[in-house]
């Protein structure tokens, strides 16, 4: 066995250069490198909490949608706003989608109760959505006959027990509502 080490034969010197190789790329803890460090530290945290510049024509774009998009999404947002259903129901930009929705709500409220004055009521609500779409949107959300709408909304706006905002709801429904006798067809679409 031979115990004889197989490296080149390097002198002193030699080694030293070998040994000094990569020393050059660490950077001495001198004041100059610490603020250097802190500068850079600072700056790469600073760009790093800035937020990505839009492009140009994007923001145009965007900003051109925004009314139109914020008016949406206010109007779905509506009936979640905490706003009860009497004011829904009396607002004039109240969608008609969440009209219907009332409508229909109310409709499987009057199904499910046992009493005829919680059924009276159910029956107010839904006839309220109903006068609601047409006085405001010109839209109907029924399948009721204009002859029955027009019934159901004389005989609501007459009764004093309901509050005056929906008389006055209805007594409108009721003058835009009225037709010829046979001019719609009666569907049974009722609470």
């Amino acid at each position: 066995m031979d115990n004889e080490s197989k490296a080149p034969d390097l002198g002193p010197e030699r080694l030293a250069q070998l040994w000094d190789i990569g020393s050059e790329v660490h950077i001495e803890a001198t004041p100059a490198a610490a603020d250097s460090e802190e500068r850079y530290t600072e700056l790469l945290c600073d760009r790093l909490a800035q937020q990505l510049p839009l492009n140009p024509e994007e923001t145009q774009n965007l900003v051109s949608r925004l009314p139109e998009e914020l008016g949406t999404i206010c109007r779905e947002l509506r009936p979640f706003s905490g706003g009860s259903i009497g004011l829904l129901l009396t607002h004039p930009e109240t969608d008609p989608q969440v009209l219907e929705r009332i409508k229909d709500h109310a409709k499987e409220q009057g199904e499910a109760v046992a009493s005829k004055v919680e059924r009276d009521v159910a029956k107010a609500v839904y006839f309220a959505a109903i006068a609601a779409a047409l006085v405001f949107h010109n839209t109907r959300i029924s399948k009721q006959s204009d002859r029955h709408l027009a019934r159901a909304f004389d005989a609501l706006s007459k009764r004093q027990a309901v509050p005056s905002e929906l008389r006055s709801l209805f007594q409108q429904a009721c003058r835009g509502s009225k037709s010829e006798p046979g001019t719609s067809k009666e569907t049974g679409d009722r609470p």
